[in-house]
């Protein structure tokens, strides 16, 4: 339980680095790149330059993390290396998403569950250690993000002679960035909030089994940041074009989409818990709690299906702050009333201040979508 607790908090970490590189970079390309004019490389080259500093501090973070639960030398540099190099080579699918070349990200994708899989099946044999584990994560992420820089970015952006310079990202940070990074901080206090505070309170074992109770709707969790990274060019595209019930549209058929998807993990989990009650119970945590903790987790994922269309459509229109300000007052409902909660009840039922965070920034995501003067750039 504490080694894999330290894992799946690795994970978090990781994750959260995703957002940061969406709100520093793949937000502000989605609306560079589709606002119809050519001058666009000198902030496309700022932008990863940008990501390459986020993942550098990922990197480091999770290294930190590392030593400060004393795990295992190798295991620390695995997770260290396995950070950065997703998080980089995030940037590099935020980058191909927001010109349309999905099917260079495929590829990509492709190649990271070839290698992944292919861990896995030495880890089934019985050569299960955490150093493999991790390895085995660190070697995809690395093959994928070769793929996606060596032959697809570096051959296919031509800057056309002009060098890019950290100073051209000082307009993007003050237009967008800095409220989409507030507004991701505060997210992630709001959704993750309690992983930080069961480990660091608890600790990494604490922490276990919720981070397993959270892969029964690991699928949803995967689609639902890939999905943004697709509908959210097109609605940028749709509302520079001043067409706003053409992105209402795209929001509906995405929010249709996350809920099938949803659909479909329910019936998952139900065929999981069926046929494989078993395997369940004979994990190192109380059966009953793991399946406690996944219910409480559907209501989260549940609430966030909802949200994150409405939520898409607000960045789209470059409202971020706005909708970084909805997250600002969700994210201290959510660390309060889960400290509380691991402090005098259990770890597990902390995921109630979740609920009540995603429930006031739903609510108030919900309220600025409905409006049409939030969807239309003021002259």
């Amino acid at each position: 339980p504490s080694e894999y607790g330290f894992f799946t908090f690795g994970q978090v970490l990781t994750q959260f680095s995703y957002s940061i590189i969406n709100a520093m970079g793949g937000t502000p390309l989605s609306i560079i790149l589709n606002r119809g004019t050519s001058d666009w490389q000198a902030e496309y080259g700022a932008i990863m330059k940008v990501d390459l500093m986020i993942s550098l501090l990922a990197g480091a973070v999770a290294l930190t993390s590392g030593l400060i639960f004393d795990m295992q030398a190798a295991v620390i540099l695995l997770m260290s290396c396995f950070t950065f190099f997703a998080a980089l080579r995030w940037g590099f699918r935020c980058a191909e998403f927001a010109r349309h070349r999905l099917h260079t990200v495929a590829i990509s994708d492709m190649i990271y569950a070839v290698v992944m899989l292919t861990g896995a099946a030495i880890v089934k044999l019985g050569l299960t250690t955490e150093t493999l584990v991790v390895a085995s994560a660190t070697a995809a992420s690395a093959a994928a993000l070769s793929w996606i820089y060596l032959f697809a970015m570096s051959a296919k952006v031509d800057m056309q002679g002009k060098k890019s310079r950290l100073l051209d990202y000082v307009g993007i940070w003050r237009e967008q960035s800095r409220w989409a990074l507030q507004g991701v901080i505060t997210t992630e206090m709001t959704a993750n909030g309690h992983a930080y505070l069961v480990t660091f309170m608890a600790g990494p074992h604490a922490f276990a089994p919720i981070a397993v109770a959270t892969l029964f709707w690991r699928p949803l969790s995967v689609v639902l940041p890939a999905l943004m990274l697709v509908e959210r060019p097109v609605m940028a595209r749709q509302l520079g074009a001043g067409d706003v019930p053409a992105a209402r549209a795209t929001t509906r058929s995405f929010l249709r989409i996350v809920l099938t998807v949803l659909t479909g993990n329910v019936l998952l989990v139900a065929a999981l818990a069926f046929f494989y009650h078993d395997k369940v119970k004979s994990l190192p945590y109380e059966a009953s709690t793991l399946y406690l903790a996944g219910g409480l987790w559907f209501v989260v994922i549940f609430l966030q299906s909802l949200r994150i269309p409405a939520g898409t459509l607000i960045q789209a229109a470059k409202k971020f702050r706005e909708l970084a300000k909805t997250s600002l007052i969700a994210a201290p409902v959510t660390m309060l009333v889960a400290a509380i909660i691991i402090h005098f009840v259990n770890p597990v039922a902390s995921i109630l201040g979740i609920i009540a965070g995603e429930l006031v920034m739903t609510s108030l995501v919900f309220r600025l979508s409905r409006r049409d003067d939030m969807l239309v750039e003021k002259p």
